[in-house]
């Protein structure tokens, strides 16, 4: 499979909260793989931290998510999905500026509107960080 476009596989967002690149493979309702590549020029990297920028691990996290919300496929109520809950993340080592990392999400379950999804990002083949998410599909704005 081509790599696709996030946006052409129903993902929402936009930069600069987009934490997918590509996505290199995607079984909806089943698992999804994409990449991304954390660029020196992104602005948390000024903060986070000035001596030694790494990627805060709540985006490493919304990656996992933003992956999930590709392997999920359309919601059942033709809205979007949205993180609802984040369970056993974990953080194994650093993702710094210039990292291009992989993002496995695979679906565990589902109920009506929910949808829980194990994910887990690398760098090099290395288990960077790892997380159970939950999203939940609304297509109102509350």
């Amino acid at each position: 499979m081509d790599a696709l476009s996030p946006i052409v596989c129903g993902l929402p967002h936009r930069e600069p909260f987009l934490f997918v690149d590509a996505v290199l493979d995607r079984e909806p309702g089943v698992r999804a793989k994409v990449i991304r590549t954390f660029r020196a020029e992104e602005g948390f990297f000024a903060g986070h931290f000035p001596e030694e920028p790494l990627v805060p691990g709540v985006l490493l996290v919304e990656a996992m998510a933003q992956c999930a919300g590709i392997a999920a496929g359309t919601p059942p109520d033709g809205g979007t999905w949205r993180l609802t809950a984040i369970r056993q993340a974990k953080f194994f080592a650093a993702v710094r500026p210039g990292d291009t990392t992989e993002i496995l999400v695979e679906m565990e379950g589902s109920l009506g509107g929910l949808v829980r999804a194990k994910g887990e990002v690398r760098r090099g083949g290395e288990l960077v960080a790892e997380a159970a998410v939950m999203l939940s599909s609304g297509n109102s704005r509350e």
